[in-house]
């Protein structure tokens, strides 16, 4: 790079070239970090799904993974609720408008008025130690998948998963 290109760049940013690359440098590898992190919530959701297809091959009155009705109001909220990012949106209901936003009428019906035969409703699912417990997972898998791989979990890979799932230290 030439004189007259790093002049250039100090007039046009207002900062030295060296912070302008340390600062490039860092958003990479935020934007990483939130990528492995998006990864690890959908492998997640993928597999708290596999976990209730019995139950929802049941409610769609089939006998196998890729016949279920997706489109039933009950297995769609209950899909919807397998994702640590809307149990996030629903603790302790600080965000709970934002979550039921994007639930249609039937799911936002089921989702705030449907008790079953055990007495358990959606709603309760906005008890803070339900998200704990998700959090702690999540966080075993991730770690898990990265020791597989003979790396451990970076300090900001660490925080940013804090961050976004709101770890139990804010209880």
């Amino acid at each position: 790079m030439g004189k007259k290109h790093r002049e250039r760049i100090n007039t046009n940013s207002g900062e030295e070239p060296e912070q302008g690359r340390i600062r490039a440098w860092l958003g990479r590898q935020k934007a990483k970090a939130r990528d492995k992190i998006d990864d690890a919530l959908d492998n997640a959701t993928a597999q708290a799904h596999r976990k209730y297809y019995k139950r929802w091959m049941e409610l769609s009155y089939c006998h196998t993974p890729n016949l279920i009705k997706w489109d039933d109001p009950q297995i769609s909220l209950e899909a919807k609720l397998c994702d640590p990012r809307n149990l996030r949106l629903i603790r302790k209901g600080r965000h709970r408008e934002e979550f039921l936003a994007i639930l249609t009428d039937e799911e936002k019906d089921l989702y705030l008025n449907f008790v079953g035969s055990d007495g358990v409703r959606y709603t309760d699912l906005e008890d803070p130690h339900i998200l704990r417990e998700t959090v702690k997972g999540v966080k075993e898998q991730w770690r898990e998948a990265k020791r597989k791989k003979g790396e451990d979990l970076t300090a900001e890979e660490e925080q940013a998963l804090n961050a976004l799932l709101e770890d139990e230290s804010d209880e």
